[in-house]
């Protein structure tokens, strides 16, 4: 789908749909601002209308709050437009966008549920038993990645030995790998 198609698409939802206009507010981050952003939703949840941001990461910290944050959006009365999802564009009901944002809720709590079924499946093997995830992971893996730590810091943030850390590493990339497959079939375009 074009980009004019779907901003025009769009436009002609916007003109159809019965969201009060009388009051925008436009509000252009540069860098997120999570205050700013939940201040924008409970006004706009009084007022039952529109936030248009332009990808998940606006509206939380990250992939592992994106569930809960999709969760709270679908049992408010605010209707979510992410710009990085086109086909948000053409229906903005209240009804069809909650839909969407369960369908997103969905492709994200799926992969987590996947890591925990393989993980219980690689258990049922004899031998030492699993060591759990540290709560800091997600946050110090991103940073392995970018280099940003090294992988020694990270093994001494999280207290796990050489061996442990390259196998979880391991283990976690399966992980991702399953949610990328897993997002990619919801058909994201960028």
């Amino acid at each position: 789908m074009n980009t004019d198609d779907s901003l025009e698409n769009f436009q002609k939802q916007l003109d159809s749909s019965s969201i009060n206009f009388v009051n925008r507010r436009i509000y252009v981050e540069t860098s997120r601002d999570l205050l700013v952003y939940h201040k924008l939703k409970s006004l706009v949840e009084k007022e039952g209308g529109l936030l248009i941001v332009q990808s998940l990461d606006a509206i939380c910290h990250g992939k592992e709050e994106y569930v809960s944050a999709l969760n709270e959006l679908i049992t408010s009365s605010v209707r979510l437009i992410i710009l990085d999802y086109p086909v948000m564009l053409t229906k903005i009901d209240l009804e069809s966008n909650h839909l969407f944002l369960k369908l997103l809720m969905e492709v994200y709590a799926k992969p987590k549920k996947k890591l925990i079924d393989l993980r219980a499946a690689k258990s049922q093997h004899l031998g030492r038993r699993k060591i759990q995830y540290p709560d800091n992971w997600d946050t110090l893996y991103r940073q392995w990645e970018k280099k940003e730590i090294s992988g020694k810091d990270f093994m001494e943030q999280t207290g796990l030995k050489r061996g442990t850390f390259y196998h979880m590493v391991a283990e976690y990339k399966e992980y991702l790998k399953a949610e990328k497959e897993q997002f990619n079939l919801l058909g994201k375009s960028s």
